[in-house]
């Protein structure tokens, strides 16, 4: 039986520990130590905040450290990377989003910060759910 309260600690968890499965199956990218979150120079609090978010994530859930790193040309990076920005071709809309990825580069982005922080979750939650269905 659940004690008084015990809900609480769940609710302040911000994410589940070891997710990570030992070996990938089908067509999943595996983020290794060799990826970097990679976000603009001239990125704001917002998206800073976002990829800050995202590296607690994949080091609790995940097992993965990765470092920030501010990029003048986000273009330019040759190594695996994860990349947080945002971008023009988005609908009129505050927050709209986008995740693609591809091997050696994730790119998560918006039509402005707020978007560009909700591709983050919205990429963590689709890494937190496929390794909850697998278990």
């Amino acid at each position: 039986m659940e004690q008084r309260y015990e809900f609480r600690q769940r609710m302040l968890q911000r994410h589940r520990y070891d997710l990570r499965q030992a070996e990938k199956s089908g067509n999943q990218i595996e983020i290794d130590e060799s990826y970097v979150i990679a976000i603009g120079k001239d990125a704001g609090r917002v998206i800073e905040n976002a990829a800050l978010d995202l590296q607690e994530y994949l080091r609790k859930s995940m097992d993965v450290s990765l470092a920030v790193k501010r990029y003048a040309d986000l273009n330019s990076i040759t190594r695996n990377r994860i990349i947080i920005k945002t971008c023009d071709g988005f609908p009129p809309v505050s927050g709209a989003c986008k995740v693609t990825a591809a091997t050696g580069c994730i790119t998560l982005a918006g039509s402005d910060e707020r978007g560009a922080a909700q591709a983050c979750f919205r990429a963590q939650d689709q890494m937190t759910m496929h390794f909850l269905y697998k278990l």
